[in-house]
């Protein structure tokens, strides 16, 4: 029997996205997908909890903005960097709020990879001249061909630094110990890695979810400072989490899948990453990016369902989630999805009509889809599965019967998927069935 279709609402949060109605958004991703237990009343404070001029910066560091700002937001980087984003997108952030905020960027260079770190090397050289911008901004755009010495000097020469200056800094590494320094403050592989005060976001990120972190940031401020937490040295008792979801038994998961939902990967599959989700949550989309690489090292031996939550009550992720529905209708559900999650356009009409034109998919068809019975009939469905099974965060991710919540990283994952096929490991080279 189909369970029970109770409509589910839900507020909308950064993170885990608690669906039992209002929480502290920036504790949500902490108590919620890490399973954190709330510190008592005159504990030292959490590092989330401190202002963004008490995060310790290296004097090496490029910065942009006041020390005694609220919040400081981090890059981690390696060039090129295609991911990081428009170059003045730090730039924007210290104009957009005054003295609130401060940027920096630091070193993050794949371990055995030496052009990268060489052009690291070259950036603080290029920092040591007053430069580093402007540096920073060419080397970060795609090089046809790396970053190989001679790309490195001509960068350098565009940018009119002291060439003799320049070249003795790279030939005797003299900022060889800052890199070093800043990979060792870096513990994540996805590069790049922005930290907002404590608050670690991996991968490309659009400017209006790195602002939603900030504005995270300025309301736990302004709390502490308004004295809604106790002072000083003491950390706010935290709501306490949700207790995790039933786990997924075998007969309701075949169920789910029978139902429609878009699927990837051979019904046979000895694993089923079952995802509940939500297009509008920054994390759902650093754990869209984490599932493509599973299944990925997985191959063959993976299948992916997808479930749509389109949360009642807020209106983040609603034309989203009605887009990616209708796409399904027409069988381009997977490439809306990565449109949706990694296009870093906004979530509107226009938006998703402009995917749907890319997608080359039947316009009027589409239109009339987003609007359809069928597909709010579908929403309707995965918001009552979600609760029948206690889901209550998002974006939440079956392994088999096991969930994991949050943002969680490919290891949590690839150590599920080893165990439930048996010790056996990862299927590399295979790419995903589709």
């Amino acid at each position: 029997m189909k369970p029970s279709r109770v409509l589910l609402t839900g507020a909308l949060l950064l993170g885990a996205c608690n669906l039992n109605g209002p929480s502290q958004p920036a504790d949500c991703k902490t108590c919620t997908a890490k399973g954190a237990t709330p510190s008592a009343p005159g504990t030292a404070p959490a590092a989330a909890d401190v202002p963004g001029g008490a995060v310790d910066l290296p004097a090496h560091a490029p910065v942009l903005g006041p020390a005694a700002a609220t919040v400081t937001v981090v890059l981690f980087t390696s060039y090129p960097c295609p991911g990081c984003g428009p170059s003045g997108i730090l730039g924007a952030l210290v104009d957009t709020y005054p003295g609130r905020v401060r940027a920096a960027v630091r070193m993050a260079p794949p371990p055995g990879d030496a052009d990268a770190r060489l052009a690291a090397e070259a950036a603080l050289a290029a920092h040591a001249q007053g430069k580093f911008w402007d540096v920073h901004a060419r080397l970060s755009a795609p090089a046809e061909g790396g970053l190989a010495r001679a790309q490195i000097d001509q960068v350098a020469k565009e940018a009119g630094l002291d060439m003799d200056r320049f070249k003795a800094d790279l030939d005797g590494h003299r900022f060889a110990p800052a890199v070093d320094q800043d990979v060792a403050a870096i513990d994540v592989p996805e590069r790049p890695t922005y930290r907002v005060n404590a608050r670690t976001m991996q991968g490309e990120q659009a400017r209006q979810d790195l602002e939603s972190a900030i504005e995270v940031e300025f309301k736990r401020a302004d709390a502490l400072a308004a004295g809604v937490y106790p002072p000083a040295t003491a950390r706010p008792m935290l709501e306490a989490p949700p207790p995790p979801p039933r786990p997924l038994d075998t007969a309701v998961a075949r169920q789910l899948v029978a139902a429609g939902a878009p699927s990837r990967g051979p019904a046979n599959a000895p694993v089923t990453l079952t995802v509940f989700s939500n297009f509008a949550i920054p994390y759902a989309r650093n754990v869209a990016a984490t599932l493509k690489k599973v299944q990925a090292l997985h191959g063959s031996k993976l299948r992916l369902v997808f479930h749509v939550l389109a949360l009642e009550g807020a209106d983040e992720g609603q034309v989203a989630a009605r887009a990616a529905l209708a796409a399904h209708q027409q069988g381009r559900f997977w490439e809306m999805h990565d449109l949706l999650f990694f296009s870093g356009a906004p979530q509107d009409r226009d938006a998703v009509l402009r995917h749907a034109r890319a997608l080359k998919l039947s316009e009027d068809r589409f239109l009339a889809d987003m609007e359809s019975p069928r597909v709010k009939a579908a929403l309707a469905a995965d918001m009552a599965d979600a609760r029948t099974l206690g889901v209550r965060s998002v974006p939440t991710v079956y392994v088999n019967e096991e969930a994991l919540l949050g943002d969680q990283a490919l290891d949590n994952y690839e150590a599920l998927v080893t165990v439930r096929l048996g010790g056996s490991g990862a299927t590399r080279g295979g790419g995903p069935s589709q």
